[in-house]
């Protein structure tokens, strides 16, 4: 029978490393962890599926009575990929400056319009595409970044001009 001689200083320090590396290990991972939450931007909001996207799109918005990037108006988006577009003079909503009839889908995140037809063909003009990046979408509401790069905040809705926080 053989007998192997231990180490005690040299286990225990192998020990002491292996609890080191551990530990290192975990206040890493925390650290990754952390980073990752506190970066996460609000792209990461949206659904991956564009077809979710559009889903959730379908309905009335109205933009933010303190939006000055958008004119008061109101936006129906059918399943069909239709888009009527009622615009106002003010953001009192009485009067009707412009009708548009377009046509709409979501690609990569973005809000694509054609428009078919209009009362304006000077603001409005068959064939006028206007692309906007959605940001973030909910069941009340979107935020979208426009060419410019302004951001222009839309509420589901039913009324013309309604306040909103953003």
């Amino acid at each position: 029978m053989t007998h192997r001689l231990i180490n005690t200083a040299y286990t225990s320090r192998s020990c002491w490393d292996h609890h080191r590396v551990f530990a290192v290990r975990m206040l890493l991972a925390s650290v990754i962890i952390f980073g990752l939450l506190a970066c996460t931007s609000v792209t990461e909001k949206l659904p991956v599926d564009d077809k979710i996207i559009a889903a959730s799109l379908i309905g009335t918005w109205v933009a933010e009575a303190s939006d000055k990037n958008a004119l008061p108006g109101i936006s129906n988006y059918r399943g069909n990929g239709r888009l009527e577009y009622v615009g106002f003079q003010t953001s009192k909503c009485v009067t009707p400056n412009v009708l548009v009839k377009a046509r709409w889908r979501v690609q990569n995140r973005f809000l694509i319009i054609v428009v078919q037809d209009s009362t304006n063909h000077d603001w409005y003009p068959p064939g006028l595409i206007v692309e906007d990046q959605i940001i973030e979408i909910s069941n009340d509401r979107m935020v979208l970044e426009n060419s410019l790069g302004d951001l222009e905040y839309r509420l589901r809705n039913l009324r013309c001009s309604v306040k909103g926080t953003h």
